[in-house]
């Protein structure tokens, strides 16, 4: 008599399977059950996962099935793509089956007998066709993509912040939504101006009486794709920002120190370094009466690895940059103009052609990452020598607007106007200045500007 066998089975469709082939979860239980019925097993549960794609094992119900192989002699499934299409990972299966003694079965295949050399070499060959089908519909796909993305047609509804599909003459198109239009040009408006991720999101939503966090809009600050530019088509959307503004932003953000919501501010984080190990300055304070706030080696305080033992008080920084900031910008901004103005017309438009070669260098360098010519080690050192080099050559075309920036606050009476920020307002513009604060071992004081 035939032995009775406890029995899982296994359904998958995944939702492009669904979409372009109708494949359906309901037909395979069904045959699964029908099976059992015919061959007088007890069908023990039906493992199904919906959704899911049979490229890897990041299956909720698949994992649920392995941890249940001990206590089923089989699990049944209609073909052995539903099971996995990674010959890799198939393997890693089977041995998963043959340690727990559970079969294999496809109804709709001949039976996969992977005890025997020629029944391995079977399975293997299914899997690899099976994985073969999975890859050229991923190719087919992903062309169909870069196709869509160079006409300049919506590839995903999930946009942006800021934009919205529209239907031109049948084509799914990008454009700016005029409902949030305004918000995002305040967004980069302001980080633009006092490069506080934490003010910006502080005054955006204030304004708008919006409930946004912090981390939406560090994640709108950092999208490239607001420059209008998106894999290889760079009028892909209408753009809030150019290339350029995009560049400094990054810069900024990099410095940008989101600052918890604490009563103690500290004007200069971040922006000091020791002048015996270069360890950053952090900020300490004391109470007697109001609060006092000074600064000191961090190094020195965690491990006492620095013999720098003095600090400097946020006061006297604070003092030294309200009497001096003017006449060391106005001497800052001088050398910058010198420095553009002698540099010859045919040296500007051979460094505007040297850009215009390595934006060119990049494009070639993604296409060659993308198509698997190159590898992500040479790709990530390649691609940050000429990012390098990029920065360098821009900043030569934008020194006159980081001029604009960085003097438009020290205007009429400024002093009279700074006295009445609050420290988080404070902060935000010497950040938006200064680089730098350099002391010296005699907590001399001097300033790197940004620009």
């Amino acid at each position: 008599m035939k032995k009775k066998l406890k029995i899982g089975g296994y359904a998958r469709v995944s939702h492009e399977e669904q979409k372009r082939f109708g494949f359906s979860i309901k037909a395979q239980i069904e045959e699964i059950e029908n099976w059992c019925k015919e061959n007088n097993h007890n069908l023990i549960d039906i493992y199904v996962d919906e959704g899911y794609s049979a490229s890897n094992m990041k299956r909720p119900n698949l994992q649920r099935m392995i941890e249940d192989l001990p206590k089923l002699d089989a699990i049944v499934f209609t073909r052995i793509d539903r099971l996995s299409r990674n010959v890799f990972e198939a393997n890693k299966m089977l041995e998963l089956f043959k340690t727990n003694k559970t079969d294999m079965i496809a109804i709709k295949e001949e039976h996969i007998d992977t005890t025997t050399s020629n029944g391995m070499l079977m399975f293997n060959l299914k899997v690899t066709l099976a994985q073969h089908e999975l890859d050229r519909g991923s190719e087919r796909i992903k062309a169909v993509f870069e196709y869509k993305v160079r006409e300049g047609e919506a590839v995903t509804g999930m946009l942006p912040f800021g934009y919205k599909i529209s239907n031109e003459n049948g084509k799914k198109i990008i454009v700016k939504d005029e409902e949030t239009e305004t918000i995002v040009n305040d967004i980069f408006d302001h980080f633009s101006t006092y490069h506080s991720i934490r003010g910006t999101c502080i005054y955006i939503n204030n304004k708008y009486n919006l409930t946004m966090h912090y981390k939406t809009y560090a994640r709108i600050l950092k999208r490239h794709m607001y420059t209008g530019k998106y894999k290889t088509n760079d009028n892909y959307a209408p753009a809030y920002i150019t290339e350029e503004e995009y560049l400094l932003n990054q810069e900024y953000i990099k410095d940008n120190v989101k600052v918890r919501k604490t009563k103690n501010v500290y004007l200069f984080k971040s922006m000091i370094k020791c002048p015996k190990c270069k360890s950053s300055f952090i900020g300490k304070y004391y109470d007697n009466k109001v609060r006092y706030y000074s600064y000191v080696c961090s190094k020195r305080k965690s491990t006492k690895l620095c013999s720098f033992k003095k600090g400097i008080t946020e006061e006297k920084i604070e003092t030294f940059l309200i009497e001096n900031v003017e006449e060391l910008l106005k001497k800052h901004i001088a050398s910058v103009r010198t420095n553009i103005e002698i540099l010859p017309k045919p040296e500007k438009d051979k460094i505007k052609k040297e850009i215009r070669n390595i934006k060119i260098e990049l494009d070639n360098l993604n296409y060659m990452f993308r198509k698997g010519r190159i590898s992500a080690s040479n790709y990530d050192l390649e691609y940050e020598e000429l990012e390098k080099e990029l920065k360098k050559l821009e900043a030569l075309t934008t020194s006159k607007k980081e001029i604009k920036d960085i003097n438009k606050f020290f205007v009429n009476d400024w002093k009279a106007v700074y006295s009445n920020l609050d420290k988080e307002k404070k902060r935000a513009l010497w950040n938006s200045v200064i680089k730098n604060i350099i002391i010296d071992e005699d907590l001399n004081i001097s300033i790197v500007f940004r620009s």
